[in-house]
Formats: C-alpha cells, structure tokens, sequence
C-alpha cells in the first residue's frame, strides 16, 4: 500500500549547547589552563634557576673582582713599599723626556718631592748639561727596544756624586707613549774607597822610591859633607879655600834637609816618640805661631780638656802644625781666620774619615782650619804628593804637606782633607791615644865638651868611600879604627881581636848579614858589646827591629864629626843622652 510519505523534522540544540559538549569544552579549558599554568610555571621557574645561576655568576665575579682587587692592592702596597724603602732612585721617562714615576730616594735626591717632578720634563729637574746626554740615552732604549747601563757623574746639591744607572724598555701595550724605567745606585762611597785605595798605593809607591833616594844620597853626603869638615880642618888658615869650603858644607846642608823631608814622607826617618799632651804642645807653640802669620790673620786656639795623651814625637808634631799653619796662612793673603783645635773622639764619630780597621779606637784630633781660598778636587788629590805645589817658583819645595803625611802614617795616625774652592781647608790629623797615660819628665843632659878618645873602633860599612871617610874623621880624633866592609869580615876581625875592640859602629843595611843580625850573633856569644847603629835607610829596618824601644844608640846619615864623636864619648864615658841624631 502506498502511504504518504511523512517527513518529520526535530529541531535540536546546536551541539556546543550540548551538554556533553559543555562538559568537553570545561574539561579542554581545564586543561588548556592547566597547561598553560603549568607551562608558565616550568618558565618562571626555568627562569629563576637561570637568573640564580646567573645571580651565583655575578656574585662569584664580584668576589673574585673583589679578591683581585684586594690582591692588587696588596701587590702595590708591597711594591710602592719597596720601591720607596731601597736606597735607589727609581724614575721612569716617556718618549718626551716627561716624568710618569719616581721614588721618593730619586726625589730626595733632587731636593722634593715625587708630586714635585711627575709630569714634568727631565730638563726641569736637572741641569742642560745633564739632561740632554741623559735623555740620549732614555730615548736609544725606547726606540731600540734594549737596556743599558752606564755610569755617570752629576753635581747635586753642590755635591759631585757617581751613580750606576740601569735603563730598561717598558713595552706599550695598552696605548699609552712607550717608556723607559731607569734604577739609579750611588757609587759615590765607593768610588770615593777606591780613590783612597789607588791614592794610598800611589803615595806608598813614591815613598819607597823617595826612601831609596834619600837613602843612597845620604851616603853620598856623608861623604861630601865628612871631607868637607877634614878640609875645614886642614885650611883654616887658607881664608878663600876655608871660605870656599864652608860654602859647599852649607849647600850639603841644605841637600841634608831636603833628604831628611823626604825620609819623613817615606815615613823612614827616625823619629823619637814619648808620652806627650798635644794641648800644652800647641800651647807653647801659640806666641811663635801668631808672629807667624801675622797681623791680618786671627788665630783661634780651641783645646779639649778631655784631650787623651798621645805616642809621638814632640819635634814631628811641630813640623806638623808650623807646616800646615804656613800653608793656612798662604791661603789666606787678605786675611781670615785660622782656627787649631783639638778634640777627644771614638773613631766610630768619624768613620767616613777614617779606614773600617781604624773606626774602633779612641783618638786625639787635631784640626787646623781657614778662611782662605780652599781647593778643588783635583788638588786634593794631588796635594801629599811630593814636590807638588801650587805656589809660585821659589816660594815652595812642594814637600811641606809630604812630610805632614809621612809623619802622621809614621806615628799610627790617620789625616782628612776637606776642602772646597772659595770655602776654606781643613786638616783633620787623628792620633791614637797613648796607651800610657802618664807624661815623663825629660831628664837634664850633661855631656862632656871633649870629644877625643884613644880607644880601638870596629867600623862596619859596606859603603868604600864612607868607610874611609869615616875612618879618616875617627883617626883625626885619636880613636884606633880596624875596617870591615861588611859583617862577614866584621865577625872574623872580632872573633880574632874582641878584647882588643871596644866599641863597634855599623851600618844597619848592607849586603848579606845586616848590621842588626850581625850584632844579635855576636851578643849571642860574647854578651853585651857597645854598639853605635848608623844608616840613611832603605827600609823601615830600625822601626821593625825596635832600635829606639831597645834605647841603643844611632846616627843618621850624613853626621859631622862633632856629632859621631860626642856619640862616642856618651857611650864609651857611660853618658846617657835623650838626643840621638
């Protein structure tokens, strides 16, 4: 059957009205949200762990920076602390010649500040003439990129000084002008040492030569000067020939005295010391030393109550002060002030005076200062050596300051010079306490006027000429003379004839056996033998061996007649005298 077709329709909700679908899309927004949430959450959180990784990061650095920084700060307080503590000068200059850097030694000794020399030039803080080599050679070792060393002089403060400076390259590596670090160390004490080394050698070589050349022309005065006399003798009658001779006896004389300064600067003279107060010396010389320079000159005697006593003889410690005043008072042609003063003190006070060795003993000082014209440096070198003067032709032997030097070497003591032109001179002369504080009184000599005797002589002289001499003079006297010339034939005449010979004169120096060897083995056998020591030296025999210590007798070379005979008669008629020629 054929029905009707029916359509119905029915109208439904739109599905996202659904409840299912409503209960789908909360649960898809849950979870969307739950989602996101979670995503947010995971981000904030990856965040935070990154930003407290990098927070520890930052913190880590900060304290490392800090550590570093502290680090540095310590390194350049040890190194400003170093670098201001050493006794050297530390500088550095730019390409320019500009200060970047000094110490404060470099500082000190340019008379400021560092703050007073950084950032300004090298010309503003030395002189041209010092700058421009100086600045050479900053300027060869930046450019070169190598160090260097030299050795340099520069006056500063008025003071000329010696200095080893050390140049070195700071490479740039950051933009700024390369520079040049410069460590500057005095050598001023040291070169000053061996200055006073090579001057000591100096003076010690030309003593020996000046010892032996007094030493042989003293035998040759001898000579001249004892035929001289036996001609006086023999021509007394003859007024031109008497005269004539007289002549040549006072010229040997003067030859005598050169020779016998000479010995003093060798420091070979024979000198006589005894217990003496240099004060009351200087006191007793004062009225003679104002006649001496006179009337423009104002002396100043200056003394040290506390003056200790000194070993010395009292004859040298004149010639010291007379010469020294002389060259004072030449100093000083318009006048001045000329001071003498002594002073107690302990070596350690002026050690940059005296030698290290010397620095431990107590001393009597003596100064002589003046006003006068003073001396450079180059005088002062040259002052002690002899014939040296800077005074006009005829004025000067050039042997007064010599002779100071060899007598104050011979007695133990030490001289300093300080000296400057325009500013004066002053001698310091330190001589060491006596050992012994108290001073002998000086006997009363008596001698007999005559001279002659009968007795036998054993002369003992290598010398040919002087021993003839010698014998001829004995011989005019009375005197019986048996002739060594030397101490070989000596021993074998006295082992032969030593009852017959009462007195012995010998030469200290000769070839072979010495005089004082010989004496010592004669002694050895026959006990003691009256002996007279002659010499004009060579050497320092008579000191090494003691002579004046053991109270024997000498006579220095040349000797007149008079001299060797009253010797004679001292020993022989048992005649102490304190004076020996």
């Amino acid at each position: 059957t054929e029905q009707p077709l029916q359509i119905s329709f029915q109208i439904l909700p739109p599905f996202w009205q659904t409840w299912w679908f409503r209960i789908s899309a909360g649960i898809l927004v849950v979870a969307l949200t739950w989602l996101a949430y979670s995503l947010r959450v995971h981000t904030i959180r990856r965040r935070n762990l990154f930003l407290e990784e990098m927070n520890t990061q930052l913190n880590n650095q900060v304290r490392f920076r800090k550590q570093v920084e502290k680090l540095l700060r310590e390194s350049e307080t040890k190194y400003r602390t170093l670098v201001e503590s050493i006794k050297e000068s530390i500088y550095s200059l730019d390409s320019d010649g500009i200060f970047t850097f000094m110490n404060e030694t470099a500082a000190e000794r340019l008379g400021g500040q560092p703050g007073d020399f950084v950032g300004k030039s090298l010309w503003e803080a030395v002189p041209k003439v010092y700058a421009d080599p100086m600045y050479r050679e900053v300027k060869d070792v930046i450019t070169s990129g190598k160090g260097k060393t030299l050795d340099v002089d520069i006056v500063l403060n008025g003071e000329k000084r010696y200095f080893h400076i050390s140049i070195q390259p700071i490479p740039s590596e950051t933009g700024f002008a390369p520079q040049a670090l410069s460590v500057a160390t005095e050598t001023t004490e040291r070169i000053t040492l061996e200055e006073r080394l090579r001057q000591a050698q100096k003076m010690e070589a030309i003593g020996k030569l000046a010892g032996g050349i007094a030493h042989d022309f003293n035998n040759l005065l001898s000579i001249i000067r004892g035929y001289t006399y036996l001609l006086l003798e023999d021509y007394q009658s003859d007024g031109e020939l008497h005269e004539s001779l007289q002549e040549i006896d006072r010229a040997s004389e003067r030859a005598q005295n050169l020779t016998r300064q000479l010995l003093a600067f060798s420091r070979r003279q024979l000198l006589k010391p005894q217990i003496m107060d240099l004060n009351q010396q200087i006191h007793e010389m004062g009225k003679m030393l104002r006649r001496l320079i006179g009337e423009n000159i104002e002396l100043e005697i200056l003394s040290d109550e506390n003056l200790c006593p000194i070993f010395a003889d009292p004859g040298q410690i004149n010639q010291i002060i007379m010469n020294l005043v002389v060259n004072a008072r030449d100093a000083m042609p318009k006048g001045g002030v000329l001071t003498i003063r002594t002073q107690a003190i302990h070596g350690k006070e002026h050690a940059s005076s005296l030698p290290f060795e010397a620095t431990h003993k107590n001393y009597a000082m003596l100064t002589i200062q003046d006003t006068g014209i003073g001396m450079d440096q180059e005088t002062l070198g040259k002052i002690f050596d002899p014939f040296f003067t800077t005074k006009e032709k005829g004025k000067g032997t050039g042997l007064g300051l010599s002779t100071v030097f060899g007598i104050v070497k011979q007695s133990n003591g030490y001289i300093w010079v300080d000296s400057a032109p325009g500013k004066g001179s002053s001698f310091n002369i330190y001589f060491p306490c006596a050992e012994t504080q108290t001073i002998p009184e000086t006997p009363i000599e008596t001698v007999k006027n005559q001279f002659s005797g009968n007795e036998q002589i054993l002369l003992v002289e290598d010398e040919v000429s002087l021993n003839r001499m010698v014998s001829t003079m004995l011989k005019r006297h009375g005197y019986r003379v048996r002739q060594a010339f030397n101490a070989e034939e000596a021993l074998a005449i006295y082992k032969k004839e030593n009852r017959q010979i009462d007195l012995i004169i010998t030469d200290v120096v000769m070839p072979g056996m010495n005089g004082i060897e010989m004496m010592e083995e004669l002694t050895a056998q026959y006990g003691d033998i009256r002996v007279i020591y002659m010499s004009g030296y060579t050497d320092n025999e008579m000191i090494q061996h003691g002579l004046m210590e053991q109270g024997l007798h000498f006579l220095q070379k040349p000797f007149t007649p008079e001299q060797i005979t009253k010797k004679i008669r001292e020993i022989m008629d048992g005649v102490k005298s304190q004076a020996s020629n």
